[in-house]
């Protein structure tokens, strides 16, 4: 059983550290008990299982994906089509 450290999380799972520990906090409204506990290694130093972590990360890219057309509720348009105007070069 190899132990990450938080860097090492970060890495893999591409969030943030605040992203990580608001996962971990039941008080959170980002948490998640999907994912994995933290291990203390001592009073101010903790890690997380590999396979654990590893685990989590394959059960997230099995969710399914939304189509393109719920994910998007509109068209991308050029800017100047949505009012916004052209800087001209002086």
């Amino acid at each position: 059983m190899k132990l990450l450290r938080l860097k090492a999380v970060i890495a893999l799972t591409t969030l943030s550290k605040s992203s990580i520990y608001e996962k971990l906090d039941p008080a959170s409204r980002y948490y998640d008990q999907t994912f994995p506990q933290r291990v203390l290694l001592g009073a101010r130093s903790v890690a997380w299982r590999e396979d654990d972590i590893h685990q989590w990360i394959g059960s997230r890219t099995n969710l399914p994906m939304s189509s393109s057309k719920t994910a998007f509720s509109e068209e991308i348009k050029p800017l100047h089509s949505r009012g916004y105007k052209r800087l001209e070069k002086d």
